[in-house]
């Protein structure tokens, strides 16, 4: 965990150096990231691995329906 700090930390200061940050775009989702993270370490324990993994697989295909739609009316690519 440590090294992968070190290199998104390196990563975002030379993209930020460069300009590819948007830092009043990148600000809230720092925050909701933040949030969601504390948010999910507290209610883990409280939630069935089913759950957890029926919500994954309906947002993967959900995501993969879309991914197919796009390809299928060639706005892809």
């Amino acid at each position: 965990n440590f090294m992968i700090g070190v290199t998104a930390a390196t990563s975002a200061y030379i993209y930020y150096g460069r300009g590819d940050i948007a830092v009043a775009l990148a600000a809230p989702i720092v925050v909701g990231v933040f949030l969601g993270s504390q948010l999910g370490a507290r209610l883990a324990p409280r939630v069935r691995t089913t759950y957890v993994l029926t919500l994954f697989v309906a947002t993967a295909g959900w995501m993969a329906i879309q991914m197919v739609m796009k390809v299928i009316q060639g706005k892809l690519g």
